[in-house]
């Protein structure tokens, strides 16, 4: 199995070193082996749960659920329920986020038509008369 050192796992996923402790100390992900040497040995398995962690966190996750709902205690069971619940949520936030920006979208397509569509029939007034000539 590979190992990572604080500093490696740490530029892998792009964590800094204050975060990875704070995961420790707060049961986010595991507390990591020592070497001989002293240095902390990361498992590969942490660096996908850090991973996975990102991934989680950018859907709106709040560390409090995912420690809930993804524990790393292999033998804590999770609420199937809650879970649900907590899913079912997210996927409502997401849902509602899209219809705000779609709204925000139409707003700002609508927004630019206006500066666009004053400054054609200008160009028009000024330039009708020359390609009406022309053709």
């Amino acid at each position: 199995m590979k190992y990572y050192l604080r500093s490696e796992i740490a530029k892998l996923t792009n964590i800094n070193i204050e975060t990875l402790r704070y995961y420790e100390k707060n049961n986010i992900i595991p507390i990591p082996d020592r070497a001989n040497n002293g240095y902390r040995q990361y498992s590969e398995d942490t660096l996908k749960r850090l991973q996975f962690i990102i991934q989680v966190k950018e859907c709106g996750f709040t560390l409090e659920e995912i420690r809930t709902l993804f524990p790393i205690e292999k033998v804590k069971e999770v609420n199937e329920k809650e879970a649900i619940d907590v899913l079912d949520k997210k996927i409502a936030d997401i849902d509602d986020r899209l219809f705000k920006l779609e709204r925000m979208k139409g707003l700002l397509l609508e927004i630019k038509s206006e500066i666009i569509e004053p400054k054609c029939a200008e160009m028009q007034k000024i330039t009708g008369d020359y390609f009406k000539l022309q053709r």
